[in-house]
């Protein structure tokens, strides 16, 4: 039997998560509202990601999950929400009544960002250029279509990569090798 921790612990998990400002960000909310609780952050190697994952619950009450670990949360929840399992991806896991669940909201965050940067930018009609095709550009690319844009290309090193996408969100995602972004770049 686990026994609940004393005060609230989340954390950021990823490799390498050394970049991520998550704890300091998430620090300062934490003091300034008197919370009785710390969020850390996981250096977790891909081979270790599954028993970090299998026992997340004996350390934390949840975590944000960044690369490379996201499409390996989706498949170590229990319930995931809408957008998690349309993108295959979880960034936010916790526990609701002892069930892991998992959550993506980077499809929100990436189309506030542009709604705040360039306001109407989902009026226009044109096509949108995605440069790359992993966990990031999985979320963009489905921020993107949910607010009426028709055509994504989808720029990337790996062609395979990018088709994969492709058959996740349909005709309206088109491929491209790096070499040919300067068709889209004339859209």
């Amino acid at each position: 039997m686990t026994t609940p921790l004393a005060k609230t612990r989340v954390c950021i998990v990823g490799y390498p998560a050394t970049y991520s400002r998550s704890p300091l960000l998430h620090g300062y909310w934490i003091e300034k509202y008197g919370i009785d609780g710390s969020y850390g952050r996981e250096n977790v190697p891909p081979e270790d990601a599954p028993a970090f994952f299998a026992g997340l619950k004996d350390r934390y009450q949840g975590c944000n999950v960044t690369a490379p670990h996201k499409e390996l949360a989706f498949r170590s929840v229990a319930e995931a929400d809408a957008t998690a399992r349309r993108l295959q991806a979880v960034n936010t896991v916790w526990f609701e009544d002892g069930c892991m669940k998992g959550g993506n909201t980077d499809a929100i965050g990436y189309v506030g960002s542009l709604d705040e940067a360039a306001p109407g930018w989902d009026r226009r009609d044109r096509p949108a250029l995605v440069l790359g095709a992993g966990g990031a550009a999985r979320s963009v690319v489905h921020g993107l279509l949910e607010r009426g844009v028709e055509k994504v290309w989808l720029a990337n090193r790996t062609l395979a990569r990018a088709e994969v996408l492709r058959d996740l969100f349909g005709s309206k995602v088109q491929p491209i090798g790096l070499d040919a972004i300067a068709g889209p770049m004339a859209d």
